[in-house]
Parts: structure tokens; C-alpha cells; sequence
């Protein structure tokens, strides 16, 4: 079987689904953090199972990231004359 590196993917009928402390531990960031972007609208995207139950999809939080990364530099804030650049400064 060939591999077609952008070959239209299907949905996953069962999709792994993580609290706020998993995902943020995937990306690297704090669960306060990604909170934070959540609540201003610059996370990736949330499902709310009743009240309290949040959880984020694990392929759409990867492709949210991955999308992140690739920001041009003059979408950083004017912060990237640091030598460590904060990820909440590019999103």
C-alpha cells in the first residue's frame, strides 16, 4: 500500500478524546494555560459533555499545534527578540 502524504483523510469514527492536563501535557504547556487560550478563543476546538466535562479531540488539538508552530515570525508579537520565546506570545 502506497503512502499518499496528502490523500484526504476520513474522520475517525472513534476519536481519542483528552481532558485539559492530557492535552496540555501533549503540547508542552500548562493545563492553565491552555485554559487560558480556550477561554479567549485561541485553542483548539472543545467539546462540552454536560456541565463540566471537557474534552479536547487528540487529532484536532495535534493539527491546532502544528498550525501554531508555523506562524510567521511577524505574528509573534514583536516578542522573538527574546532568545526563549513564551507559545502563549505566538498564539
Amino acid at each position: 500500500m502506497a503512502y499518499m502524504a496528502n490523500a484526504p483523510t476520513k474522520p475517525d469514527p472513534f476519536p481519542i478524546f483528552l481532558n485539559l492536563k492530557q492535552a496540555a501535557g501533549i503540547i508542552g504547556v500548562t493545563s492553565n494555560g491552555l485554559r487560558q487560550w480556550i477561554m479567549k478563543g485561541k485553542g483548539p476546538p472543545i467539546y462540552r459533555f454536560g456541565l463540566h466535562l471537557h474534552r479536547i479531540r487528540k487529532d484536532e488539538l495535534l493539527e491546532w499545534f502544528e498550525t501554531k508552530k508555523r506562524m510567521p515570525n511577524a505574528q509573534h508579537n514583536n516578542r522573538t527578540s527574546r532568545k526563549s520565546v513564551r507559545l502563549d506570545s505566538i498564539i
